[in-house]
């Protein structure tokens, strides 16, 4: 056998290998049966049982999303969260979720209710090394655009309008401005003030 042959024979699984490891996440066109039937009965459910609940477009709408992750698609995945990607295909030890759901790192351990099993850890982690195969569609949207017209209508960013003290029937008891507002919204209950509470009462 010729050395170029035998070069080609060693060389040719290592490209394949390393194209695998650095290829990104696979596309619902690249999919194969074994890939998909894989994702649909074991990581689907799984990311519905335990991340769904923080990582999904029901999660945003409820403004309860964590850490601006979307695991409900494809696209969210692909993505990644405010921190960054969190899978790197084919490499589970340097996906950011692998690191989360294994509990290895004490300020990033997912979910954080209740661990993983093992077992659920290693289908993440073959998921993974398969290139992530996802046949789920949908966007990654997950910030929605601010209505400022709205905010602006909301009463703390009001300017403070300046309103005449109002007439009330018993003009003795207020001392200052304010306690006319006070005595007004008494009156209008059928309520009455109180005597004036005793310096002992004050200090108690």
């Amino acid at each position: 056998m010729s050395t170029n042959s035998m070069l080609s024979k060693t060389f040719v699984p290592v490209i394949c290998l390393v194209a695998c490891f650095f290829a990104g996440p696979l596309n619902a066109d690249e999919l194969d049966a074994t890939s998909i039937e894989f994702f649909e009965a074991k990581v689907r459910p799984l990311l519905v049982s335990h991340c769904y609940e923080c990582h999904s477009e029901e999660a945003a709408k409820a403004e309860k999303l964590m850490g601006g992750l979307r695991l409900d698609t494809r696209a969210g995945v692909h993505a990644g969260g405010d921190s960054g990607p969190v899978i790197e295909s084919g490499k589970p030890d340097d996906s950011p979720l692998i690191q989360s759901v294994r509990y290895t790192n004490e300020n990033l351990q997912m979910p954080p209710k209740e661990r993983l099993s093992a077992d659920e850890v290693a289908i993440l982690e073959k998921w993974i090394v398969m290139g992530a195969p996802d046949p789920r569609e949908g966007t990654a949207s997950v910030k929605p655009g601010i209505d400022f017209e709205a905010a602006r209508s909301r009463w703390a960013f009001q300017r403070p309008v300046k309103h005449a003290v109002p007439d009330v029937n018993d003009a003795r008891w207020p001392a200052k401005p304010l306690d006319y507002f006070v005595l007004a919204g008494l009156e209008q209950r059928s309520l009455h003030p109180v005597r004036a509470a005793t310096r002992q009462e004050l200090i108690r």
